[in-house]
């Protein structure tokens, strides 16, 4: 997810890196549906649909991931998550056969979906969202207040992420 929630051993890995590029994103303004290829950075998206006035993913302004890993670890903020508006998801499956995934067969719970540590994993090509029209001025500043609210909680600093989970109740 474009490096984001990794801490590597001085040791290194044992096994393959892959970084995936893949970063094409549609939007088919009829139906208000999002395909974003794997690799598209989750906060570029975010920004970009907010300002042309859709609302769905604005939660995901200040999370430095990308789409693939946003979905395997049904990243969320602010209220909002992956599982909210994810219809379905192609994903190529270990029979090298592309598959589609609708979001009631992904097992969403908090920070976790059926890809999460599968000993022999699918790997998720592009996803697709359900969005709603909304005024961009609105949604913008919704994004804007997130900002502001991850800068007075949080270090500037790069880290290696958020690898904690919210207690229950909190």
């Amino acid at each position: 997810g474009r490096g984001t929630n990794i801490l590597v051993a001085d040791a290194g890995i044992r096994g393959l890196v892959i970084s995936v590029a893949c970063q094409a994103h549609e939007l088919d303004e009829s139906r208000g549906l999002l395909t974003a290829e794997a690799g598209v950075s989750l906060p570029f998206l975010a920004s970009t649909t907010a300002r042309a006035g859709w609302a769905g993913l604005e939660w995901g302004i200040g999370i430095p991931g990308a789409i693939g890993s946003a979905v395997v670890v049904n990243a969320g903020a602010h209220g909002g998550c992956i599982a909210a508006v994810i219809r379905h998801a192609e994903v190529l499956g270990v029979d090298d056969k592309v598959h589609v995934v609708f979001a009631g067969e992904m097992g969403f719970a908090y920070r976790h979906s059926r890809f999460k540590g599968q000993r022999v994993q699918e790997v998720i090509l592009r996803a697709v969202f359900q969005l709603k029209r909304a005024e961009a001025a609105v949604v913008t500043a919704r994004m804007m207040e997130f900002n502001a609210q991850r800068k007075a909680t949080q270090p500037p600093q790069p880290s290696a992420g958020s690898v904690f989970k919210n207690p229950p109740g909190d």
